[in-house]
C-alpha cells in the first residue's frame, strides 16, 4: 500500500503538486499511474539509476514528470488555438 507522504515540488506558475495530487492528475488526464511510469523506467534503463531505489525521491521525480505532461498540455492547447484563430482569420480575409 502505498502511504501518503507530501512531496512537493513547484510548477511553472508557482503551485505545488504533491504526490497524491500527482496521482489524482494522472487518472483523471490519462497520463501513467505512479507503477505503470515505473515499469516504463524499468523498461528504459538497463541499470536503475540510484534515485529510482530512494522511493522519497522517486516519488519527487514522478510528480516532476506529471507536472511537465501537464505543461506540454498547456502548451499544446495554446498552440492549437494560435493555429485555429490563424486559419479563422485566413478564411475570413479571402
Amino acid at each position: 500500500m502505498v502511504r501518503s507522504e507530501h512531496v512537493s515540488t513547484p510548477d511553472g506558475d508557482g503551485r505545488s503538486f504533491d504526490f497524491d495530487t500527482a496521482r489524482e492528475m494522472a487518472a483523471t488526464q490519462d497520463f501513467p499511474g505512479y507503477a505503470e511510469w515505473r515499469s516504463m523506467l524499468e523498461r528504459r534503463y538497463s541499470v536503475m539509476p540510484l534515485w529510482y531505489w530512494n522511493e522519497s525521491t522517486c516519488r519527487q521525480n514522478y510528480v516532476s514528470h506529471i507536472q511537465s505532461l501537464s505543461r506540454w498540455q498547456d502548451v499544446q492547447a495554446r498552440i492549437n488555438a494560435g493555429i485555429t484563430a490563424f486559419h479563422q482569420d485566413l478564411g475570413r480575409n479571402r
